[in-house]
């Protein structure tokens, strides 16, 4: 969904944190002039398609999403537009309450 982020003056002046570990298992291997992206390491392709569950009904989300799995796809792009969920100045809907197709909520679970 969305995150509201303050950072206190002196969290600002800390020196850099040692960024996250990464996932077990999870490579980039430099191949030559190409980066390659390796999972157990088989080298792994992000077959990637754009959901816009908004433009969808609701009850063909699930649908949707094995006929992607069923061509191959294992990446999901999925964008989530303001404006559709505003409907009005500072009215807010991720839970469906004025247009089933705004249940970000139930989508994401």
């Amino acid at each position: 969904m969305f995150a509201l982020l303050a950072i206190s003056a002196s969290a600002q002046k800390s020196p850099p944190q040692k960024p996250p570990a990464p996932v077990a298992g999870v490579q980039i291997i430099n191949d030559g002039n190409e980066p390659e992206l390796r999972v157990g390491g088989v080298p792994y392709f992000i077959h990637a398609a754009q959901f816009d569950y908004f433009r969808i009904p609701p009850d063909l989300w699930l649908q949707s999403l094995k006929r992607y799995q069923e061509l191959g796809i294992n990446t999901i792009d999925l964008r989530i537009p303001w404006n559709w969920h505003e409907p009005s100045d500072g009215e807010f809907d991720f839970d469906g309450h004025t247009n089933p197709r705004r249940n970000l909520e139930a989508f994401c679970s």
